[in-house]
């Protein structure tokens, strides 16, 4: 008897899942939401930074979005933690929720040739980095001797 319940119930547990599967989204589905741009989602952008390059940390030398990451209240932007570690002294982080941020920075340079950091602020607003105290730190940089 117990044999036929374990039977009967796994046949029924079978036949559930089949239908669900049947019945279910395709996976494709799930990655339509980028597909096309949303202008109505603006949750998501892009870090942007300016750093140093030469031996005057007095002015930027470079403009670049380096990250995604997602605004998850008013004023706080998520990204990943390796994102904003392991850069120069003098680096400076923007947020842009605009949907083509390259194209932008691609406009600001023409506007502001030269200039990074007037190209960042033309695309983004600046912020501060801030590391949750429990972020693991970041393996040491390594270097090798002759």
């Amino acid at each position: 008897m117990t044999a036929v319940r374990t039977t009967a119930l796994t046949t029924v547990t079978a036949a559930a899942c089949a239908a669900i599967l049947a019945t279910a989204i395709p996976a494709s589905a799930i990655n339509s939401y980028n597909a096309t741009p949303a202008p109505e989602r603006t949750e998501v952008g892009a870090l942007v930074a300016t750093w140093d390059e030469d031996d005057d940390p007095a002015t930027p030398d470079r403009v670049d979005w380096v990250c995604s990451g997602t605004m998850i209240d008013a004023d706080t932007f998520l990204t990943a933690a390796h994102c904003t570690t392991d850069w120069p002294a003098n680096v400076r982080f923007y947020v842009s929720l605009d949907q083509d941020v390259q194209a932008g920075l691609d406009r600001a340079a023409a506007a502001h040739p030269g200039d990074p950091a007037a190209q960042a602020r033309s695309v983004a607003v600046e912020g501060a980095a801030r590391t949750h105290p429990r972020t693991p730190a970041p393996p040491p940089t390594r270097t090798t001797s002759r």
